[in-house]
């Protein structure tokens, strides 16, 4: 018998219930118990919300034998993510104590902290990691983009009803990269509420010089109002900052407002550790 507590970090929001299942296998020196699922359809109702602690019995027809490894795998929407802190394993049978003449019980311990799905920076479902060693990501962002969303002329705290767009004008060769869509915010589970910043990675585009200016928009026409106080986009690899001063309300409706902005850079040529983003910084 195996007690596998699930730690889940505190992301907001504090409730949301994943659509499909979670698998873990277990690896020991003598077998695997392979692709036992800690939650599944409607067991998933009330499981692994966020800040929460949940612990799943399972069985094995065999004994693992001294545990080395665990593959956990994420099998959900393709919308949703789960920020898992921890997986502790305890082996109820691990050791016979001849002198009390009762079993002896052994603690495993599975450092995760990090993103699984949609919000993961390398996109994956399922990882496979050693004991007390965290499994870390596989691809690491080239840019790591903050929006800040002010609180004017917004009624509520849910997010913009639509599309948020971002064009990079560089300095080699004078490339224009994008529109890049700002769909899925690393360290939020809804975008672009009211006083909030939200982090999004960019993967795939490769060093593209000096950050000029930016364009930004969205596909909300008049119907939608959007206030953005501002924009920081972080070279990972360079560690170049560059900072964009919005203070605007993107609404085509406003006397001389517009959902679609040009802004200039103000570069910081040195960032600290504490200024600079990281995927570390992110998670932790």
């Amino acid at each position: 018998m195996y007690s596998v507590t699930i730690k889940t970090q505190a992301v907001l929001p504090a409730k949301t219930n994943l659509r499909g299942k979670i698998l873990l296998s277990i690896y020991g020196e003598q077998g695997s118990l392979n692709d036992a699922i800690l939650g599944s359809g409607r067991l998933m109702h009330g499981l692994f919300h966020a800040g929460g602690e949940d612990t799943i019995e399972l069985k094995s027809s065999k004994r693992l034998g001294e545990i080395h490894s665990i593959e956990l795998r994420l099998d959900v929407a393709e919308w949703q993510s789960w920020l898992c802190d921890m997986i502790e394993i305890v082996d109820s049978t691990a050791n016979w104590d001849f002198l009390s003449r009762t079993m002896i019980t052994k603690t495993y311990k599975f450092p995760i902290n990090r993103w699984l799905g949609a919000h993961a920076m390398d996109k994956r479902n399922s990882i496979r990691t050693l004991i007390n060693q965290e499994p870390g990501y596989a691809k690491m962002p080239s840019y790591i983009i903050h929006i800040l969303t002010g609180t004017k002329n917004i009624s509520n705290d849910s997010d913009i009803p639509t599309n948020v767009y971002l064009q990079l004008f560089c300095s080699i060769s004078n490339n224009v990269y994008g529109p890049i869509l700002l769909d899925k915010s690393s360290n939020n589970t809804q975008a672009f509420r009211k006083g909030q910043i939200d982090e999004f990675y960019i993967n795939d585009l490769s060093y593209c010089g000096e950050i000029n200016k930016i364009r930004l928009w969205h596909d909300g026409g008049k119907v939608t109002s959007w206030h953005c106080e501002w924009i920081k986009i972080t070279n990972v690899e360079k560690n170049e900052l560059y900072e964009f001063s919005v203070e605007k309300i993107l609404d085509e409706d406003l006397e001389e407002g517009s959902s679609n902005l040009i802004l200039y850079s103000e570069k910081k040529d040195e960032i600290s550790e504490s200024e600079l983003a990281t995927p570390r910084s992110i998670i932790s």
